[in-house]
């Protein structure tokens, strides 16, 4: 029974965080995980662990002693054996609802209709020439593909959700921004209360609640546009009536936004790389062959 209520109570919180819509969505997914190493294995107990309808992860290499300073579910006696196959029993005990499958073939033998049957792919330990493969094939049929690898304390990461746009519900995964109001004026400016700076930009959605004097208002969105750090405005109100006493919070409105993703190759020959502080004076001038060199070497 512990064991029971503890994962009802994982579920309920993963429900908290995710919502609804998003563990529904987990639910349809088929997921191939390439290669059972560390980082591998770190991703399936994760996706286990999320609730997605099923997993496979795939492996050609055998157990040996580095694997056992990063891969927890192998020992000793894993030596010479499968690595996916020896982690399969630990990573169904994770979670009942997920089907955990293994497969030992190589990529090289792999058919375009085997990877059909998934809707995410993870690559990890692969050779530029097999993940450049497996992600133009992901590409021609709307398969999310994820590149992953890491070398010591270094690591990288890439994603590529199809050549369509791919649809964000929450662009930050943060809770909606709200605020206390001050006043609102009859042209539509509003002023926050007391020395609080409101946290809204140009174009955000705003709800209004608990307005009195406007409560044709309230329940009503509104776009933003930035004035300064206390006031913003959601363009001319005099023809709701009424006119603003007291109160009134408004609550950001998140709205889905749409990113289009390049494919791998496109990414190495020309790529977008996140500059931070004063790093950008080594990275702007990264293009041409420096970065496949670069992904060559470390292979």
């Amino acid at each position: 029974f512990a064991l029971f209520f503890h994962r009802i109570s994982f579920a309920s919180r993963q429900r908290y965080v995710l919502g609804d819509d998003a563990m529904k969505r987990l639910r349809q997914h088929h997921v191939l995980i390439i290669n059972a190493g560390g980082l591998g294995i770190e991703i399936a107990k994760n996706v286990v662990l999320a609730g997605v309808h099923s997993i496979t992860l795939q492996d050609t290499n055998n157990t040996n002693m580095l694997d056992l300073a990063t891969q927890y579910y192998l020992h000793e006696e894993n030596i010479g054996k499968n690595r996916a196959e020896c982690s399969l029993e630990k990573l169904r005990a994770l979670n009942d609802y997920v089907k955990v499958h293994v497969s030992t073939k190589s990529l090289s033998d792999c058919t375009n209709e085997y990877f059909q049957q998934f809707t995410c792919i993870v690559a990890t330990e692969c050779t530029l020439d097999e993940m450049k493969r497996i992600n133009e094939l992901c590409r021609i049929n709307n398969i999310i593909f994820i590149m992953a690898d890491i070398y010591g304390v270094f690591s990288r990461c890439f994603v590529d959700c199809g050549n369509q746009p791919f649809t964000v519900f929450d662009k930050d995964g943060e809770q909606s921004k709200e605020v206390f109001i001050n006043h609102i004026s009859p042209e539509g400016i509003v002023t926050v209360a007391g020395d609080e700076r409101h946290p809204f930009q140009d174009n955000d959605i705003v709800l209004f609640r608990e307005l009195i004097g406007l409560e044709n208002l309230n329940k009503c969105e509104r776009t933003v546009k930035d004035l300064n750090i206390h006031q913003f405005s959601i363009g001319d109100i005099s023809s709701l009536g009424g006119e603003y006493k007291r109160g009134g919070i408004a609550r950001e409105v998140k709205q889905q936004i749409q990113i289009n993703f390049k494919s791998l190759n496109e990414q190495i020959i020309n790529p977008r790389i996140l500059t931070i502080d004063g790093s950008d004076y080594w990275t702007k001038n990264i293009t041409g062959e420096i970065p496949q060199l670069i992904y060559v070497h470390v292979i």
